[in-house]
Parts: structure tokens; sequence; C-alpha cells
């Protein structure tokens, strides 16, 4: 029976639409009605990927930067009474949406104020518990808060494997019923293909930092023999071109696959989306935090510990490349028997909404 089902994806940087984008097409292959919603770049590559799809436009949350590490959390921390605000536009948005197109079910992304308190909604996130080293007095008060809005909804999907060899570690521990893990899944696939760069680097993130690993990196594999490629992942702005290394600006999901298939070594952030890809694909990879970003660098610290992918600093990159580190055969691969069972669920939530 075809259900409508509200999709609401979170614009900050591109994982969160990726990682979307198998379930998307799962629910279209299933027959489902399904209506997208999502701002800034996120929006414009889910309508590049479903261009036939009836797709929203919602606001944004508005995030900005810090320019360096020292002061992330200090300058995210003074931004949280504007992301309360896009919260309830955005729940307010969601309420106007479920009645103008009749919405059976709610999958949100990393939307928090994307679920309804008589429809069954479902909140897909890999850190269900905020990560705040050094203070863990404030931890504790933040997360409180936080796990607030969790509450909210009627099952979390955390899409990663069971513990205890689950890529989110501690960042998904939270204990509670409603918590489902879905599995590990990318818009990539592996295919066999004759190796034509020694490394491919990926270039993802927020300004300014994104700009200030471009440059690191430029001038670190000058230094390296080999053919090397390099995926800035924005348009041609103020750029000279670049005699030694193969640079694209902007790639599409399937010459970034192609790329990816075609390189020994990535080299990419730390993001949690990019560490999907890079256990699908199978390949050796040198992951790089953004500063500043706990989640990132607890993810990159966790997996070099386990000798799954190698770590490196920005500012001050090194790219030799360890043999012992390899990406692990994990089965990847959504759980889709956990989505079908959400589907034929009714609301049940445990806060009073």
């Amino acid at each position: 029976m075809q259900k409508t089902i509200l999709y609401a994806v979170l614009n900050w940087g591109l994982g969160h639409a990726t990682r979307s984008i198998p379930i998307i097409r799962y629910l279209n292959d299933q027959g489902h009605r399904v209506i997208l919603v999502s701002d800034g770049i996120a929006l414009d590559l889910l309508t590049k990927e479903f261009p036939d799809q009836t797709i929203v436009a919602t606001n944004s949350y508005a995030v900005s930067y810090a320019s360096n590490a020292a002061t992330f959390n200090i300058e995210l921390a003074l931004q949280i009474p504007k992301f309360m605000r896009a919260i309830k536009e955005e729940q307010s948005h969601c309420k106007a949406l479920c009645e103008q197109y009749g919405v059976d079910y709610i999958i949100s992304d990393n939307r928090y104020g994307f679920y309804h308190k008589t429809i069954p909604s479902a909140f897909i996130c890999h850190q269900l518990h905020l990560l705040y080293p050094g203070n863990r007095l404030i931890e504790k008060i933040v997360n409180k808060s936080y796990q607030g809005y969790l509450n909210k909804f009627s099952q979390l999907w955390v899409p990663d494997i069971n513990p205890p060899n689950n890529l989110s570690g501690q960042m998904s521990d939270l204990g509670w019923e409603n918590v489902h893990y879905i599995g590990i899944e990318s818009r990539f696939k592996h295919q066999a293909q004759a190796v034509k760069y020694d490394s491919i680097s990926i270039l993802s993130g927020p300004e300014p930092q994104r700009t200030r690993l471009e440059e690191e990196l430029l001038k670190k594999l000058h230094e390296l023999d080999g053919k090397h490629c390099l995926v800035r992942g924005r348009e041609e702005v103020d750029w000279k071109e670049n005699q030694d290394i193969h640079v694209v600006h902007l790639a599409s999901s399937e010459l970034l696959n192609q790329l990816i298939n075609e390189s020994a070594l990535v080299i990419c952030r730390a993001g949690y989306t990019s560490v999907m890809d890079l256990i699908k694909l199978q390949k050796s990879a040198i992951i790089i935090p953004t500063p500043g970003q706990a989640e990132q660098e607890y993810l990159a610290s966790s997996l070099a510990d386990k000798e799954w992918f190698q770590q490196s600093t920005q500012g001050e990159l090194i790219l030799e490349v360890d043999t012992k580190f390899e990406a692990p055969d994990l089965d990847t691969g959504y759980h889709f028997e956990i989505i079908r069972q959400f589907l034929s669920s009714s609301v049940s939530l445990e806060s009073d909404l």
C-alpha cells in the first residue's frame, strides 16, 4: 500500500544528503510517494539525483564556523539561540507540509524540527551523544537539552552496524529502546578498475578550513611521486590551473565514484559519511579531521587505533602511506526490514509533544 513520506535532510555539507540517497531510492522502488525537503547544496544534490520527485525548500540553519579550532565550540555555542529558532520554524513548516500532502510518515536526517506528535517520525543520526572534550559537566548539560529533541521522535536510526565493532562508538551509545542500527551504506559502488591515480584528495566541509586544507594539500602533493587527483568540491573561483595534478572542481556522483575506484589512496575529511564510503569501496585512506570538530577528531582517532585508516592533522599533514592500515571488510547495506517495520507502525512517543 502506497504511503506518503515526508523526508527532510539537513544541509550541513553533503553527507546527510548522500547517505539518504539509498533510502530514498528504496522508498521509491517500493512505490511510496516521497516528498523531499532540504535547503542549499543538499537541496541541489537531491534535485539532481531525483529530478522527477516533489522537492520542497525549507529554512536554513545558517551555521557559521570559526576560523580556528580553539574557538570552534564557543562560536557554535553562541549560535544555539539561532538553532532553536530555526528548529521552531521548521517544526511549523513540517506541520504545514503534513497537512498539505497528507503525510503518513516522516523521516528526518538530522533536522530536529521535522517530527509530528500524531505521525510516526524517524530520525537518522550517528551522534546521539554529543562530545565535549575536556569538560564532562558541560557535555552532560548540553546532552540533556540535545536528547530532549531526540525524544520527540518515534525511532532513532543510526547508520552503523551493531556494537561493539561499530564506527560511531560512544557517539551512538544512548541505551534507548527505540534506537536501531540500520547498517553502513554509501551512494557509491565498488568496481574493480585499473589504478590511474596514486591518490585522490577530496575536499569538503566549511570554509575557511576547506581552503586551508586545499592549499596545504597542493604543496604536499607536489612533493610526492606519482600521479594525483584533487576534487575541490566547489566552483572554479580564483583558480590557477595546475599542470602536475589532475584537478576536478565539481564532480557528479558517477564521476566521483569512478575517480575513487581508479585511485590507490583516498585523502579526505574524517566525516562520517566519507568513512562509510571508504568502507563500502574498500579503500585505503588518510583521514583529516576538520579542526575543532570533536566528532571528526574522535572518529579519526578511534579508527586509527583500530588500524582501519590513517589519521593526519591539518597544518601538519603527513601523507606517507603505512601499509598496516587497511579498510575493514564489514557487511554493508542498509537493513531495510527496519524501515519496512517502521512504515507499518503507529505513532508511539515517550514524551508529551
